[in-house]
């Protein structure tokens, strides 16, 4: 006989089961598709920090100031990152036109490869967004 109290849970130690396996031995990636959330993001190397600092490096915003004399600019590179790890469809998104220009030449001259974003084993395109802020100082 058992007795239970008022909030008290018994559990019962059984096996886990094995999650299930979402690899299967035959896929093959649509390698047109651009996917937004593949099972692993791309990464730069380095991370994202080291992608933003060759851009800050890289970006000429001498002189730059908003009409209402801030500093501190923003915007959003959305890019592809291929198959083999290269950039393409770069774009920037912001409220200063000129910030956004600069920001996407240097983008566009970086060399250095991601890592891929992976689907299921595969290499697969992958859309990236990141947020960029720069203070002129």
């Amino acid at each position: 006989m058992s007795i239970f109290a008022f909030g008290q849970n018994t559990y019962t130690s059984s096996p886990v089961p094995p999650p299930p396996s979402n690899y299967r031995s035959d896929f093959k990636a649509d390698i047109t598709k651009i996917y937004d959330k593949p099972d692993k993001m791309p990464e730069f190397p380095g991370g994202v920090a080291a992608f933003e600092r060759m851009i800050t490096e890289n970006t000429d915003i001498a002189g730059f100031e908003t009409e209402t004399g801030e500093k501190t600019f923003k915007c959003f590179i959305t890019l592809t990152v291929e198959r083999d790890g290269s950039m393409t469809a770069i774009k920037t998104t912001g409220s200063n036109e000129n910030f956004n220009k600069e920001v996407y030449k240097s983008a566009r001259g970086i060399r250095k490869k991601w890592n891929p974003g992976r689907y299921k084993g595969e290499n697969v395109r992958s859309r990236v967004n990141l947020p960029f802020t720069m203070n002129v100082e």
